[in-house]
């Protein structure tokens, strides 16, 4: 389920590598404990997934259409799926921004064993 979207024009000055370190500060300064990903170390290249079956963050490259998007990913115990997606259009100086929730089958079913509530 869309939550947000939104798109943006950013400034040129902004490169792939700014936008990234811009990613990982967000991440690793998260108020909230379980949003960080621990030892997040980026080597500097655009092809790179960090985290665990919980919480995860992907950077994809695509490079011909000068294209960079982030992926950050937080699996929920009661299955709960939410997703944000920052897509950094380089050729057009845009940035798409998107937030979503899904949920699991087990969610779904209402069979998870911390849910409070089912849905339908």
């Amino acid at each position: 389920m869309l939550l947000f979207s939104t798109i943006l024009n950013i400034d040129n000055y902004l490169t792939k590598d700014e936008f990234l370190k811009l990613v990982i500060e967000w991440n690793q300064g998260s108020r909230h404990n379980d949003n960080i990903i621990t030892n997040l170390m980026w080597d500097g290249s655009y092809n790179q997934k960090f985290g665990n079956e919980k919480v995860s963050l992907d950077f994809k490259e695509y490079r011909n259409e000068d294209i960079l998007a982030v992926r950050y990913e937080k699996k929920l115990d009661d299955g709960v799926i939410w997703n944000t997606d920052y897509i950094m259009n380089f050729k057009e100086s845009k940035m798409s921004i998107m937030l979503d929730r899904s949920f699991t089958e087990d969610a779904i079913k209402g069979t998870s064993k911390n849910q409070k509530y089912s849905v339908i």
